[in-house]
């Protein structure tokens, strides 16, 4: 645990989440809203928020050299990792900023409460 995790994410261009059975993870959405994207399983909580090959990957890798290959993949193609950055930051604020969330519950009670 690290009380400020920014500069990690700054010195990041990707992040590795291949676990398959994982929910939504607070450190997929940190890395996203510092525009680092993501390669996850599809069948975890990433894929919620991950629009493949926009804002991240969505891959079922099964071993360590499968995703040791897909990850250099996407770093070789600079400008798909480029697009994907730009997307992952642009999902994290546009759906999980204070704002968004905050019209989000509001809207919700407000559906509730008729």
């Amino acid at each position: 645990h690290h009380s400020d995790p920014l500069p990690f994410y700054q010195a990041m261009d990707l992040q590795a989440m291949p676990s398959a059975s994982e929910g939504l993870s607070n450190a997929l959405l940190e890395g996203m809203a510092c525009g680092v994207p993501a390669v996850a399983h599809p069948a975890c909580g990433a894929s919620e928020v991950i629009e493949d090959e926009m804002n991240g990957w969505l891959r079922s890798v099964e071993t360590p050299e499968a995703l040791s290959d897909c990850l250099a993949g996407i770093i070789r193609d600079g400008t798909a990792l480029q697009n994907a950055s730009d997307g992952a930051r642009s999902t994290a604020e546009s759906r999980f900023s204070l704002e968004s969330m905050v019209d989000g519950y509001a809207a919700l009670y407000e559906r509730l409460s008729r």
